[in-house]
């Protein structure tokens, strides 16, 4: 997709990035998050980067037990924090 290198999306935050694999996948993530139906989940344990992915709007993210996530929508207006969960839940994540 560019030439041998990885394409990734970024927002400013830190550790706001995500792992394109197809042009179609970066039209519909950069779609999505433009409209805020997709947001960017920073995850932390104990205060430290643990992982990044994303979700879209109203859904929950994945979080192990002790992780505590950040939620960024593109517009700003969908941004929240959520605590570390004492049991977790650990659907597959990205």
């Amino acid at each position: 997709m560019s030439r041998g290198t990885n394409v990734w999306v970024r927002l400013n935050p830190p550790n706001t990035f995500y792992s394109i694999d197809t042009p179609r996948e970066l039209l519909r993530v950069v779609e999505g998050l433009l409209t805020d139906n997709v947001l960017f989940v920073v995850l932390f344990t104990k205060r430290k980067w643990s992982g990044t992915t994303l979700v879209t709007r109203g859904e929950r993210p994945a979080q192990e037990a002790g992780e505590s996530a950040r939620l960024i929508s593109w517009s700003g207006k969908h941004d929240r924090r959520l605590r570390a969960t004492p049991g977790g839940r650990s659907p597959a994540r990205r």
